[in-house]
Order: C-alpha cells, then sequence, then structure tokens
C-alpha cells in the first residue's frame, strides 16, 4: 500500500488488544500525518485466520509557487563572468506531506554546463501537509554568450513528474567568427609569397580587442 495509507511496521499494544476483543476485531492506523504509520493488530489465536479490512483515501496533489508570481523567475541579462541568484518560495497545499525533487530541462548546450543554471538544495524536498513551505535558490552563471532562453523547471515525485516554475534569461558576450573554416596557399616559389584576406566579424553584444 502507498502514501497516505503506507505500513512500516507493527505493534501490539495490550490496551489496544483487549478493546479491539470488543470492538470485533477491527484493523486502526495511529494517526500522524507527518511521520510513518503503525497498524495495531487484534489478538489472533494460533492457526487462526484473521480477515484485515484497510480502509484509505487518495489526495491530490497541490505544490504552489507562493513568490515569483506568476511561475516565471526572471535571471536577467548577464555579462559573462556574472552570477545572478534568485529564490523560489514553495508551498505544499496538499492534504498530505510530500517528498519529491526539483530537475532544470533544457536543451541548450550552454545551460547544461557544469555550474551555469543550478537549483539548491539539490537533494529531496520534504514538505509538511497544509501550507508548508521551502525557499529554493536559482544561480545563473553563465560561462558564454547565451541567446535568451526560456526553460522549465520540473517536480519529480513517484510516479508523476510535472512542470512547476519556468526561467527566463540571457547572457551578453562576444561571438568571433572568420568566413573561412581554413585557408589553402597552395604551391608557392621560392623568395615569393602569396597572399589572401580573412573577414573577422563580431555578431556579439561587446567589442573585442
Amino acid at each position: 500500500m502507498k502514501s497516505p495509507c503506507e505500513v512500516y511496521s507493527l505493534e501490539f499494544d495490550e490496551q489496544h488488544l483487549a478493546e479491539e476483543q470488543v470492538r470485533g476485531k477491527l484493523l486502526q492506523t495511529l494517526k500522524d500525518d507527518n511521520s510513518r504509520s503503525s497498524l495495531l493488530l487484534p489478538p489472533c489465536a494460533p492457526g487462526e485466520k484473521l480477515t484485515v479490512e484497510a480502509q484509505g483515501r487518495g489526495t491530490k496533489m497541490k505544490v504552489d509557487v507562493v513568490d515569483p508570481p506568476g511561475k516565471v523567475v526572471k535571471l536577467g541579462n548577464l555579462w559573462t563572468g556574472q552570477t545572478v541568484k534568485k529564490i523560489v518560495t514553495i508551498a505544499n497545499n496538499s492534504a498530505a506531506p510530500l517528498a519529491f525533487k526539483l530537475r532544470v530541462t533544457s536543451t541548450v548546450p550552454e545551460l547544461q554546463e557544469a555550474g551555469v543554471l543550478c537549483l539548491k538544495p539539490s537533494k529531496e524536498l520534504k514538505l509538511k501537509r497544509r501550507g508548508d513551505t521551502c525557499k529554493v535558490e536559482v544561480t545563473f552563471c553563465p560561462k558564454r554568450r547565451i541567446q535568451p532562453f526560456t526553460t522549465e523547471v520540473l517536480l519529480e515525485c513517484p510516479g508523476l513528474v510535472r512542470s512547476l516554475f519556468v526561467v527566463r534569461g540571457s547572457c551578453r558576450g562576444s561571438l568571433v567568427s572568420l568566413d573561412q573554416d581554413h585557408l589553402s596557399f597552395g604551391a608557392v616559389v621560392h623568395r615569393s609569397y602569396t597572399c589572401q584576406c580573412v573577414v573577422m566579424r563580431n555578431t556579439g553584444d561587446r567589442g573585442v580587442r
């Protein structure tokens, strides 16, 4: 059985066993929304069969971004080498406690480099039910020019993956290129020379020397 009716241990309690004999051998769960549940079993004679009926209810997961509004984290337009940090506040408004991880998804090669776009904490987050919150730090430290991007941060928990909020930003920098990939001079007579022209272009956002 899975949460919210998870079974982790069995405990025998003398007083409870006596009560259950009177009540007709019903199985009960110790109620504690933020910890593991323990089942108390009624007495059962050796060889006797015990019919157990477990009841529970499912609850809809409701995780919201409290801040920033609109679920959009704006990192701005940085220069290479600059660093910006933004704080995201997440709330669990579900009727049950929740454990999950966050992951950045992006197909932009520059964002996949180590240390460029990071989330802290990166480990599993655990929130109590009904309004418990946590803060997640988003760090953007570009190492090269990056075109304006929009990427999703996913919430991952067992059996479910969903988009939680969006990150937007860009990085200004120089982008120098040549009009030719290689130069071929061919054969040259001794004590003579040949010349070729190469065009260099800077299509970036800042000048270069």
